[in-house]
Order: C-alpha cells, then structure tokens, then sequence
C-alpha cells in the first residue's frame, strides 16, 4: 500500500473531511442555528437564548489526543447525542517556558473549540489555573515553583501570575462565546477547593466578567463555600458501584444551599484513572456501563439539570505532562477508549442522550412529585409537569422485580425491572403533532421525532420481556398495520392496548386518528442503543439497528462502521419510498448489511538485535547545584530523567552500609563506584557494596510527574537526605491525643471567616484556622494508633551522643493532611493524596538536648498508617553536579541510532524494531505496540515519545495515534536495568479491525 492510500484511511478520522465540508453541510446543519446567544439561568435549568437546555456533556481533553484525531472524538460525541464537550484549558500545556506562549498544533485551543461548533456541540471551558486532571502540578507551570511554593491561594505572588494566565486564555474563550457565534456556553474557575477561599474564587471571577460580562454563566466545582454568590457550584461524585448514599447526599445538599441556580454535575463518573503498579482498566477495577446509566437517571430523578461525563474519552497521557506515577494511558474506561473503541458505557449514554433530546423539554420544566407505589420494592421518583409524568423505578437488588404504580389517575401494572437497573417510564403524555396520548408504557421510551409525514416513537425493553402500551385519542383509533403476528393489538374504540414479548427484531405498530399517523416502535435495548438518526435533502431517517457505528451521511450516501466479517441488521424508517430495498411496512424497510473486507489489515516487525548502551555524562557537561537542591529550584522544570554524580568522602568509618535515601522524586537507580547497587520510589534503603574513603554516587533518576493536587509541592529530585550507617528504627505507637473538629464545622460556626488551605498546609503558623484550630482542643486521652483529625503528642528524649546523628521520621499511607511539628517547630506537611504512599521529614535540626515533642496534626482524615522515627550515622554531602536527559535523550538516539555505543556500565541501553503497516483502504485499525521487559522503558515511534513503561505495569499495550502511523515506521526503546539478566521484547497488532460499509439510499 502507497503512503497516499494509508493517508486516504486516516483522513477519515481527520479534519480535513470536515473542513472541506463533506460532513457538516449535511448532518449538522441544523443545529448551527442554537448559536449567537447569551446563555442565562433560574433555579430550573440553564437557558440558551430563551430556550431552556439540559446540558449532556462530556469531557475529551484536546491536550490529550492529537489535533488529527479531534474530529473522529468528536464526532463521536456528537453521534451519541450529547449537546456539549467540555475540557479543562491546561495552563502548563500552553507556558512550558514562563512567558512563551503555545497555541499551535496539537495546543490550539480555538479550533478545538470552533470544532465543537461546527459539529453543533456547546463548549464548557475550565482554565483552571488548577484543573487536577491527573495532570502534572494540577496544570501550573513547573517554573511557577521557583517562585513560590504556595499555589491555589489569594497571596502572592500566586495571584498574579494566575491572573496574567487568565489574561492570556480569556480573549481567546471571548472569541468563542455562544453569544458571539461560538461554542463556549459555560465558563469554570478554579477546581474541587473544598474548603472554600472565596477570596481566590472572586478575584478568578472578577478577572473573567470583565472578559465575557454576562453572556455565559460562571461556576466552579466542588465548593460549597460559594453559595449565596454569583458563582455556580456544581458537583462532582466517584462512588463505588451500586453505592449512592454520597452520590444522592451531593445532590440534596446543593439543592437545598443554592436553590436560586440549577443543579449540575461537572463531573459525574465516567470511569477512574490508572497507576503504577494497580490493575486496568482502572486503579479502582472497571466500572459497568449499567452504573453510569444508573447515576444519570438518578441524577435526573433528583433534579439535576446538567451532567458532564468525567471522562467521555480520556485519550492518552503525552511524554511527561502526567501527575505522579499515573500511566501513560488515560483510558479512563471511558465510553470511547484510548484508541478510539466505542464501549458498552458508549450506548447506555446514547439511549439517554436520545431520550434527552426527545423530552428535552419535559426534563427541564417538571417538579418533583408524589407518587404512590402500590407494590414491589424499589426506590421510586417521579417529576411531573402538568398532567405528564417521568417516573424513575430503580432497582438496587441483585434480582428482577415487578413495580406496580399509580400517578395522578393511572394505574400502570407489572412494570418489570432488571438487576441492578433503573427505568423510566413514561405516563399521560401527548405525542406532538398527534391526537395521540399514552397513558403508559412498561417500556422506556427512547425518542419521539417526525419522519416524513408520521410521528415515530420508538420504546425499548430486555430480551424476552413482556410490553404493555396503552394510548388514548380524542378521536377513533385505528390500526394501519403491525408488522408482527408476535404483537397483540386490542382497540376499543379510542383506547388502544397493545402487548408483546420483546424478541431479538423490532416490532412495529402504525396507528392512525383522524389524520393524524403514530409509528410505534418496539425493540431489545442493544438496539436502541445503536439506534441512528441521519439527515440529508428528502428528510429525516431512522435506523433501528445493532451496527457498531453511523461514521458519515452525505447525499444519497450512509457510510456505516463495524467489526470485519459481523452481520447486521436495520430497520429503516425513511420519508419516501427506496426503491430496492425490503419494504416491511409503508416506507419501513429491514436491511441487512455485511461488514467483509477483501484484504485485512497486516502487520511485519523486524527486530535489530543491537544493543546500543550508553555511558555517563562527563562532568564538565554537568550543572553544579548545592546538595539536595529541588530540580526546580536549580531551574530545571521538566519531568523526566535526570543524572546526578555526587563525589564524597567519608568522615567516619560506618556502623554498617545501610545507604538510605530518604526522599526521591520519584525513582532512582543507584550505582556506587561504578556497580549498581539498587533502586527504588521515594523512600528506600540498599546496601553500600564497596564503600572507599572517597566515592562516587551516579544515580539515574526518573521524575514522572509532580502530584495533581496542586496544594503541596513535592518537588524533583534527590531530598531531605542520603544517609549511611544506620543506627536505629523505631515504630512510634504511643500518643496524647487531643481531639479536634473538622475545617468545615470551624468553617459554618464562624470561628474563621475563610479557609486558605494552601496557606494553611504550607504555613499554617501564618493562618487564622490553624491558630483557631488548636484553641479547640479536647481534653487529651492515650491511644495507639490514628483515629481521626487532632492533635498527637509523643515526647522523647536525646542526650549530647545522640545529636551527633541524622533523625528522619517516615510517615506510611497517609490519609488527610498532616502537619508535622518538633519542639512547635514546622518541619512539614504531607497530603494522602500524594501517591508515594510514604515520605519522609529529616528533623534533626529541630531537636534538642533533653526531652523534645514530636506533634502530628492531622485536619480532616484518620492520620497515618504507621510512623518510623530512623537514626543514621552520616549524611552524605560532598559535591553534586546533575544533567537533564541522559546521553540516548540529549542525543536522540530516538531519531537516529548512534554510530557506536559500546558497554561501559550497566545502565541505559537502546534497542530498535522497524515495523511495516499495511492497512488497506476502509479499514480502520488502531495500533498497539506490546512491551514486555524487566526494565523501566520509554518508547518511541517515528521519534515521538509514546510511552512510559514500568515492570510493575499495569500498562503493557501502548497505543500508536494514526496520525503517527506510516508504511515503514521506526521503534525506539530506551531501556534502564532495575533488576537481573535485563531483558526487553515487543509486539505489535492492531486494537480492534472495523471496515467502513457506504449504503447509496438509491442504489
């Protein structure tokens, strides 16, 4: 296959199909007009011009996918009915370098935005300056830490440098605002601050009305704290499977605090993310897709007028930019995957954003209910307006059951509900433009829409269960036709029942009043789900399908996406007659439809059995920094690898070689006098083989990522302290306590009237809170262990001998924030959110002669696991020089192999693969290259970085973006030996194989 070809195959995932207007012209035509408006609110929903919307939205990170795949995303989540994509905005992603600014390429935010437009999807920006995301410091800058240490606060200079950010990002949201023809309806400051600093979220505010004025709405997420503001407080929940209780307490908490503004989830759980060494597809397992149909229609059944999905897709984690110890891939077990796969969770959103669309209105406009629950056991929500009623029956057991109901004056029967499940059922509502009223239907419906000259309402079920439909009129009923003997039709006169058991076809019910047509549509839920709405010149069509994906409708053409050699099946219903195709009843037509391919997609991959190894930097090429100086601090901002040499020497003779390094961000292998020694996260000890009076430390580290929560730096590097001689560890396990309450309960008693909590954690001697805090002590009391937020005591005494000597406390699976005093010292704090699991204080230099008092304080959590205090003998100090990269990466010998690179030492080595791809015209099939090895790996395709691979796993597959793929395509892996006999071995195949199938609706 030429490269011309190839390149034909993935111009179809491009924007060049659409900007040639292939695809717009036709499909999305219709929804351009809901732009140029100003976009407003009331307690009931939010309003675009005057017309009241539910915002169905989901969040696809253009930072996280290449600006040759935005469209395809895209266009996938405008397929599954969704109104609106939302995306954080990651301030590090456009000011790498402080003051150079990046929107080009794969950082050009405007046309994702426009994007968004085009396809007739709304925009919702989140700028941050903090976003979390999973994403490196939260998205501030790494060169934001040689300024400060304190982010996320009022103080500067902070603020500032925050504020100049906005000034740099709001002009181009003002350019895009819906009430200026584009996309941005919504517009977020700051991210989950849970505790409040409303000073911070008004000056991000004030910054962005003197930009946007009043034409969208602002909100932030997760902070109760501003309520009675003009900032919008949304919601954003990640329960467990089937357990609601905080999901459902987040709802009726807003609700009641902010009952001038509607209620939204800015994130509700669209899956998790993945770390080191935790299974896929999630650190937390994998999520069903019947959970998340589960929290929106609870979501709905409560109230909640907005909903974006966290994540929709979540794409893949580029080079470095991730948080600490997060994968390459950010799957998310999203509803698309990583590489672009439509999941199961996929079609459950579908079917409700084709509901939504349908009762848009009637999901907007009604109020809660009573409603009375004859019999079953289920949790039962209905919202009414006028005589229409949405009733939500969830079932949470692990059984089926039936539900009977009566709303207003009907009585619905036997309303059959699935494990785990919830449904909606619809009662005394008027279909449009008919004379038609059902009075209930014990299946869900799944939209109502005009095709041609009739009105189609198409109502879903499981496999095998049983359907009652009941409608009314105001005129006599009759039955045009049924396309199956299979359903039971009884009419009388201006009431119609009709029963079935739902099988693996589509049933059809054509009635007629006066001169008023109602097609009624039943069919198995996979259906519905895969059920697609297509326009073109002659009307609207509908196929009722099980085909994985409608990809493009132009014209007389429908381009269809499923797996190769699968067999489908589709009922049209179409405005006119088709000529050709099997006519089932009056313009319904049953299509079946083959997804073969002549040629399959191949692959060939041809190893170099080279090695090519490097060798240590020389020290003149070297920076020299002041020990355990951060990286950053040293002004060096990146993520990634780094090289330090440290020569010293030894005062003493050690007790023994214990070599302890007591806090590394985040792994470093270690060689001593040219012989590795060991490595490890963190916190570690190896043994010193070989120690000499003078010697030479080389140590490879990797620094993968600073910690997303944005509040607490940790910073890159070798810190605290490397020690040798190790004299003592010992479990602290006895403690005063003194018990004290919780930031919110100061908070909402006005004992302080605001919470800083970046302050507060860095120097929290400087806060109101903390000083309020411990004025509101208990009594103390001994314990064991950590049980909650307060203040632990524990004293011990040092005599002259033992000052000689280094003292680290080591704090194990943290959980809450913890403050750390010696003698009413700050010697640091800690967040549980750090991923490290562990870290360590060096406190020497706060204790004394005699007794000295070690205080923990611990704010809203259960303290730590356990608590080490360690003594070692010496610190190592001597001379320290460092070097980004190593010799491969400065180089780039990711771009060409080195002319000769012979074994020195056993570190870094590379090897490469060429790799042939054939994908034939038509096919679509995503690629994965499959590393198995013992080492900590990066790999490289065509010279691009796409992937961090680390032996713990869990990620073994590392998807190949298309726009990466040629015919003959270049590997490079860089390989750092962590253990024994280093080994590395790849594979390359393809995710999945689709075919693109073109139906002419006039052959």
């Amino acid at each position: 296959m030429t490269s011309s070809k190839f390149a034909a195959v993935v111009t179809l995932l491009r924007l060049v199909n659409f900007r040639s207007g292939i695809f717009c012209s036709h499909i999305f035509s219709w929804g351009l007009n809901i732009f140029v408006s100003v976009v407003s609110y009331d307690s009931k929903s939010f309003k675009i011009g005057s017309k009241r919307r539910f915002i169905f939205s989901g969040e696809i990170h253009y930072f996280r996918i290449p600006r040759g795949l935005w469209y395809d995303r895209l266009l996938k989540a405008k397929k599954a009915h969704l109104n609106t994509v939302a995306s954080y905005i990651a301030w590090n992603w456009h000011e790498e370098e402080e003051g150079v600014y990046r929107f080009d390429g794969d950082r050009d935010i405007e046309t994702y935005i426009n994007l968004c437009r085009d396809l007739g999807l709304f925009f919702i920006a989140r700028p941050g300056p903090y976003i979390c995301s999973e994403w490196d410091s939260g998205g501030h800058p790494n060169w934001l830490y040689a300024k400060t240490n304190v982010f996320r606060t009022v103080k500067e200079p902070y603020l500032s440098y925050a504020l100049r950010w906005y000034d740099v990002i709001l002009p181009i949201v003002k350019r895009t605002l819906c009430s200026k023809g584009g996309a941005t309806v919504m517009f977020q400051i700051e991210n989950e601050y849970f505790w409040g600093n409303v000073p911070l979220h008004f000056a991000l505010y004030e910054k962005a009305r003197e930009y946007l004025g009043d034409d969208v709405p602002i909100v932030t997420n997760e902070n109760r704290y501003v309520h009675s503001t003009p900032i919008i407080d949304t919601i954003d929940s990640y329960p467990d499977p089937w357990v609601l209780n905080e999901f459902e307490r987040k709802i009726e908490e807003v609700k009641k605090s902010q009952r001038d503004k509607p209620l939204m989830f800015m994130e509700l759980e669209g899956g998790w993310f993945s770390i080191f060494g935790k299974p896929l597809p999630t650190e937390r397992g994998s999520f069903p897709a019947g959970w998340t149909e589960m929290l929106v229609k609870t979501a709905m059944a409560r109230g909640v007028k907005a909903i974006n999905f966290y994540m929709f897709h979540g794409g893949t984690n580029p080079e470095y930019f991730t948080a600490k110890y997060i994968t390459t891939t950010y799957d998310y077990d999203a509803a698309i995957s990583e590489w672009g796969e439509l999941k199961p969770r996929y079609y459950a959103i579908r079917r409700l954003g084709l509901f939504i669309e349908s009762f848009e209105d009637l999901l907007t406009e009604a109020e809660e209910s009573e409603i009375e629950v004859l019999e079953g056991e289920a949790d039962v929500f209905c919202r009414k307006i006028g005589d229409t009623s949405l009733v939500f029956i969830r079932n949470i057991q692990d059984k089926s059951i039936c539900v009977k109901i009566k709303v207003s004056d009907v009585e619905v029967p036997r309303i059959p509900v699935p494990p785990k499940y919830m449904k909606i059922v619809l009662v005394n509502y008027v279909f449009p433009e008919t004379l038609f009223k059902l009075k209930y239907s014990t299946f869900e419906p799944l939209l109502v829409t005009r095709v041609g000259n009739r009105v189609v309402a198409v109502f879903y079920g499981d496999e095998n269960e049983e359907n009652e439909t009941v409608l009314e009129s105001k005129t006599p009923i009759k039955v045009k036709s049924v396309s199956s003997k299979e359903v039971n039709v009884t009419v009388a006169d201006k009431v119609i029942v009709i029963k079935h058991v739902q099988g693996r076809k589509d049933y059809l019910v054509e009635l007629t009043s006066e001169d008023k047509t109602l097609l009624l549509v039943f069919t198995t839920k996979e259906r519905a789900g895969k059920t697609w709405i297509f326009e073109n010149s002659l009307g609207k069509f509908i196929a009722i399908s099980d085909i994985y994906f409608m990809r493009e409708a132009d014209g007389n053409k429908v381009v269809f996406e499923d797996y190769i050699d699968s067999k489908r099946t589709a009922t049209v219903i179409s405005p006119v007659k088709l000529p050709g195709f099997n006519e089932i009843l009056e313009k319904v037509y049953n299509v079946e439809i083959e997804f073969s391919a002549e040629k399959l997609p191949s692959l060939k991959l041809t190893p170099l059995n080279e090695a090519f190894y490097e060798d240590k930097p020389s020290l003149n090429t070297m920076t020299e920094i002041k020990p355990y100086t951060p990286l950053e601090k040293a002004g060096f901002y990146r993520n990634g690898f780094y090289e330090y040499i440290i020569l010293f020497k030894l005062r003493e003779k050690p007790v023994n070689n214990t070599l302890y390094f007591s806090l590394v961000n985040d792994y470093a292998v270690v060689f001593l006098n040219n012989n590795r020694i060991g490595s490890g996260y963190r916190c570690f000890e190896v043994e010193a083989k070989d120690l000499k009076k003078e010697n030479e430390l080389y140590v490879i580290l990797e620094a993968t990522g600073h910690n997303n929560d944005g509040m607490l730096p940790i910073l890159n590097g070798l810190l605290n302290g490397i020690y040798l001689g190790k004299i003592s560890e010992k479990e602290i396990s006895s403690w005063s306590y003194y018990e004290i309450p919780s930031l919110k309960e100061v908070y909402e008693k006005g004992i302080v009237s605001r919470i800083d909590y970046s302050l507060l954690l860095n120097n929290p001697l400087a806060t109101e809170e903390f000083n309020k805090l411990l004025e509101l002590k208990k009594p103390p009391k001994e314990v064991k262990e950590f049980t909650g937020s307060g203040v632990y005591e524990h004293v011990f005494e040092l005599n002259e001998e033992d000052l000689r000597h280094s003292y680290i406390l080591e704090l194990h699976e943290g959980r809450g924030a913890i403050l750390v005093f010696v003698n009413r010292k700050h010697a640091g704090s800690w967040l549980s959110w750090d991923r490290g699991r562990k870290y360590s204080f060096d406190i020497s230099d706060y204790l004394k002669k005699g007794l000295n008092k070690l205080e923990l304080i611990v704010i809203d959590s259960k303290g730590v696991g356990r608590l080490l205090l360690k003594t070692y003998q010496l610190k190592v100090e001597g001379t320290w020089r460092v070097i980004e990269g190593t010799q491969g990466i400065r180089e780039k010998w990711f771009e060409e192999k080195p002319s000769n690179a012979l074994k020195t030492i056993e570190k870094c080595f590379w090897k490469y693969w060429r790799l042939q791809v054939n994908v034939p015209q038509k096919i679509l099939a995503p690629l994965k290259i499959t590393i198995d090895s013992n080492c900590r790996c990066l790999i490289y395709f065509n010279s691009k970085l796409i992937g961090r691979y680390v032996p713990e796993g869990p990620q073994r597959d590392f998807y190949v973006p298309e726009p990466l793929v040629r015919e003959e395509n270049k590997i490079a892996v860089m390989c750092i030996p962590v253990g024994e006999e280093p080994k590395v071995e790849i594979k390359a195949g393809f995710y999945t194989t689709t075919v693109l199938k073109e139906i002419k609706i006039f052959p």
